[in-house]
């Protein structure tokens, strides 16, 4: 199985370790593709090369209207896996396959306020707070284009912050001395950093990580839309 990763910037990705250790020896190759917004190639390139694709920021909206998906797809507006079979191209959204997994459980183990803040405002802020609400949990969003500056921000009311933006943000702002970090980015030595002396708990993106590629396998061996 040839597969390969497109975004801007992935040299930090551990997706071709996850998929050797998940796939072994079915798996070809795993190659990244790290294209800016201006250089970045059609699907034609990546149907003609690969099996599947993975697709992370900034081009989780960018094929979805090229591809076959389902309603549900359609309603959230971002894909992050694609399938090619033959002529066709079907994509699906593994992220919120794993959040529907993932969320209520740290929510549930984490959070012993009656408020979880989430910040950001891309697609997987959007899925959390759409998945939240499903789940009937009480969500907060913050993001940088509408409150400004998040670490000038009081989170004294919550226990859990969730953090949706992107990898240059670093979270400094002060949080209760029990409170958790859920930081969806993974291989963040800064943002560890931060944390690494205090009594805050840090969870990093990597169990979220693994989960997409668990799906993602299912989604190529039986490419059907849910």
């Amino acid at each position: 199985m040839k597969l390969g990763l497109l975004g801007f910037p992935i040299s930090h990705s551990r997706s071709p370790e996850i998929y050797q250790q998940l796939l072994g020896e079915k798996l070809t190759s795993y190659t990244l593709y790290e294209y800016d917004t201006k250089s970045v190639p059609d699907l034609s390139f990546f149907q003609k090369n690969l099996n599947g694709l993975n697709i992370t920021t900034p081009y989780k909206e960018l094929f979805i209207s090229q591809v076959t998906v389902s309603d549900e797809v359609k309603r959230i507006g971002a894909i992050n896996t694609l399938a090619f079979i033959g002529d066709e191209i079907l994509g699906t959204n593994t992220d919120a396959l794993a959040l529907q997994k993932l969320l209520p459980r740290i929510v549930e183990r984490f959070s012993s306020s009656d408020e979880t803040i989430i910040l950001g405002d891309g697609v997987l802020a959007k899925l959390v707070l759409k998945i939240g609400s499903e789940f009937g949990l009480r969500l907060k969003n913050y993001a940088r284009r509408s409150h400004g500056d998040l670490n000038l921000l009081d989170y004294s009311s919550t226990s859990l912050v969730i953090n949706a933006c992107s990898r240059d943000f670093i979270f400094k702002a002060k949080l209760n001395p029990d409170a958790t970090f859920w930081d969806f980015n993974y291989s963040s030595p800064m943002q560890a950093r931060i944390f690494h002396n205090s009594q805050i708990r840090y969870l990093d993106g990597f169990e979220l990580l693994e989960l997409q590629a668990q799906e993602a396998i299912l989604f190529w061996q039986n490419p059907t839309l849910n």
